[in-house]
């Protein structure tokens, strides 16, 4: 591991053993301020956009070099989408898509995915924390073609369910949702 890594890696540690504790992995909840704060100061050692390009304010470090980030954040429990918002920005990037401020979220099933001009139908499963953000990206094949898709909507049709650790989930019914970006997978 090289010694900018390193001393990021720290720096993760540092603030998200600051912040995190059982208190606040049972409240996950976008009016926790303890939560919204340490997004905010998730955001100020630029975790979300390591991996983004530099052309849109990115550090443009490789992927496979801030897995051990995504490993502490996911073994200390963050309860943000810190893993999800990394991965989303880094393929949105990787796709020529500016990645949006905040928190995204990564859909990894889907079902009967439909796209007719700019609306999106059919289903996502299981999508963490969509009770932090609106913003949902995922990836599918159309006409046997993988797509990059981001959308945002505040007005998705949705079931909260948690999993065995008690996070939240949700399952997501698409209705003619309008999307932001799809683009054809790099």
């Amino acid at each position: 591991m090289n010694e900018e890594i390193q001393i990021i890696l720290e720096t993760t540690e540092k603030v998200l053993q600051n912040n995190i504790n059982h208190q606040l992995r049972q409240n996950i909840d976008q009016k926790n301020d303890y939560l919204i704060n340490l997004w905010n100061e998730v955001e100020e050692i630029g975790l979300p956009k390591i991996v983004v390009k530099e052309k849109f304010d990115g550090f443009n470090l490789e992927f496979a070099s801030v897995l051990p980030i995504i490993q502490l954040s996911n073994s200390l429990g963050a309860p943000i989408p810190l893993s999800e918002t990394i991965l989303c920005n880094y393929i949105l990037s990787e796709c020529d898509i500016n990645p949006p401020e905040g928190m995204i979220t990564f859909a990894n099933i889907t079902k009967n995915i439909k796209i007719l001009g700019n609306e999106l139908s059919g289903e996502l499963i299981s999508v963490p924390y969509l009770n932090l953000t609106d913003k949902i990206m995922f990836i599918t094949k159309i006409d046997g073609v993988e797509k990059v898709v981001f959308l945002q909507n505040s007005n998705l049709d949705m079931e909260q369910k948690k999993n065995f650790l008690a996070e939240p989930r949700f399952n997501v019914s698409l209705k003619n949702n309008n999307i932001i970006e799809v683009k054809t997978l790099n």
